[in-house]
């Protein structure tokens, strides 16, 4: 069986688990926080942008995805 992630999900629970406001993801990806909302609510967000939340979290890809477990 494959198991979807829930992209938004992940966020959320790396978000709670750094400390990492929606606000400094908005200011770090300079985008507005509202796009962020849209993010932690969206199950399936692009691969890029889910690279580029990696990269402002400084962890792996893999690490990200075990966040919806």
């Amino acid at each position: 069986m494959i198991h979807l992630n829930d992209t938004g999900l992940c966020l959320r629970k790396a978000q709670a688990a750094f400390g990492v406001s929606s606000v400094n993801i908005a200011n770090g990806l300079d985008v507005k926080p509202q796009q962020v909302a849209r993010w932690r609510h969206n199950p399936n967000l692009k691969l890029h942008t889910v690279l580029l939340l990696c990269a402002h979290l400084n962890i792996t890809l893999s690490e990200f995805l075990l966040y919806d477990r």
